[in-house]
C-alpha cells in the first residue's frame, strides 16, 4: 500500500502490507510488525507526530531546568505533610508503546496538597516521552483496564498529557463520567492551535493562586449533586451527539 516501507531482503507472499501491518489474504488475519527495519509506515502524519514528541520533550526538559528551584520547597512541604513518605508513586498508562499496547510507567508525586509542587516530578515523564505537555488525563493502570464501554475508550485516541482540559478545569469532585465527556470533546476538536490555548491557560494557572492552593480531597456525590457545568461547557461546542466512529 502507499507510504509503506518494506525492508531489504524481506519477502512478502500472498499478503498485503499497509504500514507496519501484514494482512494475510488467505486467512484475513492482521499482524502488526514492531521491527521498523522490516515493515514501517512513512506517512507524513506519523512524521509530524514524531516531531511533536521531540518538541514536547525538549520543552519539558526546559521546564524541568526552570523548576529546579521549586524542588527543595516541594520536598520540605512534602516532609511537613508526610514525614515518613514524602514521595509517593503510582503506575500510570503513558504514550510510549510496546507493539500496539501503551506502556505503564511509575510516576512520582510529592506528598503535599499544593498542586504545583505535588506534580513537579511529572516533568520527568514528559522528558522521557511517557507524557506530552498537552493531552488527556493519564489514567492509573487499574482504572485504564477497568473500562468496558465503547464511549469510555474514545479518550484513548488522544495522548496523555501533563496539562489538558481535565487537569486544568476539573476539580476533585468532578465525577469520572464527566471527565471522560470533557476529554472526548477535546479529542474531537484537538489541533495545534487548541493545544496552544491550553498551554497558555496552564501558564496562567501556574501564576495564579489556584496552583498554590491546597487541593481538597475528592468527595463522593450522588446523581443530583454532580457538577455538570464544566462538561456542558465543553459539550456545547461539539455540535451534536458524540459519534465514536468519527474520532480520528
Amino acid at each position: 500500500m502507499p507510504n509503506t516501507y518494506i525492508g531489504e531482503f524481506v519477502e512478502v507472499t500472498n499478503a498485503i502490507v499497509a504500514g507496519n501491518r501484514l494482512i494475510h489474504v488467505d486467512t484475513g488475519t492482521i499482524v502488526s510488525v514492531t521491527d521498523t527495519f522490516l515493515l514501517a509506515s512513512i506517512n507524513r502524519p506519523e512524521i509530524r507526530v514524531q516531531v511533536r514528541d521531540v518538541v514536547d520533550r525538549v520543552i519539558g526538559a526546559a521546564l524541568l531546568l526552570a523548576s529546579l528551584w521549586l524542588w527543595p520547597i516541594a520536598l520540605i512541604a512534602a516532609m511537613a505533610a508526610n514525614p515518613r513518605k514524602p514521595l509517593c508513586s503510582k503506575r500510570l498508562v503513558g504514550n510510549r508503546k510496546l507493539g500496539s499496547t501503551n506502556i505503564e510507567f511509575k510516576a512520582f508525586e510529592f506528598a503535599t496538597p499544593v498542586p504545583l509542587l505535588r506534580y513537579l516530578p511529572y516533568l520527568l515523564a514528559v522528558v522521557s516521552g511517557h507524557l506530552r505537555l498537552v493531552g488527556v488525563e493519564p489514567l492509573e493502570a487499574g482504572r485504564a483496564t477497568g473500562r468496558t464501554e465503547e464511549w469510555e475508550l474514545v479518550r484513548d485516541h488522544g495522548k496523555a498529557g501533563l496539562f489538558g482540559p481535565v487537569q486544568l478545569t476539573a476539580t476533585p469532585e468532578t465525577p469520572a463520567e464527566e471527565r471522560t465527556i470533557i476529554e472526548v470533546c477535546y479529542i474531537r476538536r484537538r489541533s495545534i492551535v487548541e493545544d496552544l490555548k491550553w498551554i497558555l491557560q496552564a501558564a496562567a494557572a501556574v501564576t495564579s493562586g489556584r496552583a498554590w492552593r491546597p487541593a481538597r480531597p475528592p468527595v463522593t456525590l450522588n446523581g443530583q449533586g454532580m457538577h455538570r457545568a464544566k462538561s456542558a461547557e465543553f459539550a456545547k461546542d461539539s455540535r451534536g451527539n458524540i459519534e465514536v466512529g468519527s474520532v480520528s
